[in-house]
């Protein structure tokens, strides 16, 4: 903050004194991004005669779209401000005001003596009674106040659909997870090539809905931050946005039917939420556009778990019906009418039976001796480890990662395939132990940096190695299994499959496969 304009000390400032506000914004320091679009906030306290307010990038030319410039408050930043007078107190309702009271009968007042020659004067009427006080009017109860209205909370709405770029990809993880009201399911695109726009999921709501608030949760995983850096926009068809993204540097050309409601720099916790608004300046949502697209601003993966729509106000209160007239007030019910006929006795005497002969009682066989107590149920013993006999893997495994460390009992050995599309490593038990029948399958994820290469994985029961598709192959749990956790275990039931020796794990993606351990248990 200067009197000139330029940074202190240039030809343009001349010799001035300059007040520096702060904080410098460094990209990356002190959780700057200034790849955003902002506001970017700094303060000059209280700096005043210096009419002029200078920008200055230190290394490099720089755009700016927008400056706002925000008074000081009038009150000393020493002076702590005096807190808020509170109104005064009504005045305590007067009393009703007591009728006049009664004036005292008039004495009568001492005669004068009449002049002489002065007449009688004529004799006075008779005084009349005092006038009745007009009868009092029933007292009128006082208007019934409406009942206060209470601030309601916005209406959740209810998305009709979902899309994303590439559906084809990762077709485990469809865009629909993000609206299926379950956090632990999510949603997952693939990267985009240079060619191509930035990878985006989309909700679809009603054409009549007032869209206000959008709450966006991330994955409950180790892979939560795959949200972070994206935008939110609120259009006419889904994957569209609007001018505001264009300087992203994408070669996209966006929708001037799209309009952007939030831009959203990082989720930092497992599960985190964000509220991105909407709404206008009065309160009022978005009509007329159904999809909301969440837009990354990079080419990589892109996951959501879950979209949550609330409902603006709308701007045209005549849609809303008229409220109901008042009610008159209902006639009170006519007394009672006597009754017509004398009121029955509360009850009759019932008439009394003679007595019964006694019945002698029926004579009961003599019961059997109680039953010994069954002995105790045997504990549960746990299911039986079956001995491996064989591992292979396909396509070929990378140097001494072999196939044989999946059933060397050491964890910190593992197997490692070359990168290719529908890997697998299969393990073998002895014929003896599949006549018994499958139970549990243990697959255990390495222990360092990249145990992430052993998810996304099936598991199957079949008569060789790589048997996913035949017809004696047999699919155990769910598709797509994930380790939570470096050295972390997922355990799947084939549910005592007979007469197949071979257990394959199969990856579902195309990429390296990697895990350190596979164990095979009896039913």
């Amino acid at each position: 903050a200067g009197q000139n304009p330029g940074p202190p000390g240039s030809s343009i400032s001349g010799p001035q004194t300059h007040e520096p506000c702060g904080p410098p914004l460094v990209n990356g320091e002190n959780d700057v991004n200034l790849n955003r679009a902002g506001p970017f906030l700094v303060h000059c306290g209280y700096v005043a005669a210096k009419p002029w307010v200078t920008v200055v990038q230190q290394e490099q030319g720089f755009s700016l779209a927008e400056i706002e410039i925000y008074a000081a408050s009038d009150v000393s930043p020493s002076t702590p401000p005096e807190p808020p007078s509170l109104p005064p107190l009504p005045p305590p309702p007067s009393p009703p005001p007591s009728p006049p009271p009664s004036p005292p009968p008039m004495s009568p007042s001492p005669s004068l003596p009449s002049p002489p020659g002065t007449p009688p004067p004529p004799p006075s009427p008779p005084p009349s009674p005092p006038p009745l006080p007009p009868p009092s009017p029933p007292p009128s109860l006082p208007p019934a106040s409406p009942p206060p209205n209470p601030s309601l909370p916005p209406a959740q709405l209810t998305p009709i659909g979902t899309d994303k770029s590439k559906p084809s990809a990762f077709t485990s993880f469809p865009a629909t997870n993000v609206i299926d009201g379950d956090v632990s399911s999510f949603s997952l695109t693939d990267t985009q090539t240079e060619d191509e726009d930035y990878p985006w999921i989309a909700v679809q709501m009603a054409d009549g809905d007032s869209i206000g608030e959008i709450h966006v949760y991330a994955r409950n995983d180790e892979h939560y931050a795959l949200i972070n850096d994206f935008e939110v926009f609120v259009g006419t068809a889904a994957g569209q946005y609007s001018n505001a993204a264009a300087a992203q540097g994408t070669t996209f050309n966006p929708s001037s039917d799209a309009v952007q409601c939030g831009y959203v720099n990082t989720i930092d916790t497992r599960g985190g939420m964000i509220e991105v608004s909407c709404l206008s300046d009065e309160g009022e949502g978005l009509i007329g556009k159904p999809w909301i697209t969440m837009r990354k601003t990079s080419k990589v993966f892109f996951s959501v778990a879950e979209v949550v729509v609330y409902e603006g106000a709308r701007s045209s209160p005549s849609s809303l019906p008229p409220p109901e007239p008042p009610q008159p007030p209902q006639p009170s019910p006519p007394p009672p009418q006597p009754p017509l006929q004398p009121p029955l006795p509360p009850y009759l005497p019932l008439p009394i039976s003679p007595p019964r002969s006694p019945v002698s009682p029926p004579t009961l066989p003599p019961s059997p001796p109680p039953s010994p107590p069954s002995p105790p149920p045997s504990p549960t013993s746990p299911p039986t480890e079956y001995s491996l006999v064989d591992a292979k893997a396909s396509p070929s495994t990378i140097a001494q990662f072999v196939a044989a460390n999946a059933i060397d009992a050491d964890t910190s050995s593992f197997v490692v395939t070359e990168n290719g599309e529908n890997v697998w490593i299969s393990v073998q038990i002895d014929a003896s132990d599949a006549a018994l029948g499958i139970g549990e399958v243990r697959i255990t994820a390495s222990d360092d940096s990249t145990w992430n290469l052993g998810n996304n994985f099936n598991v199957f029961a079949g008569t060789s190695e790589g048997d996913v598709d035949s017809s004696e192959a047999v699919q155990c749990g769910n598709t797509d299994l994930v380790f939570s956790a470096l050295g972390g275990e997922v355990s799947v039931s084939c549910l005592g499959q007979t007469g197949r020796q071979w257990v394959t794990i199969r990856k579902t993606t195309n990429n390296f496969f990697k895990i350190a351990e596979v164990q095979v248990f009896g039913p």
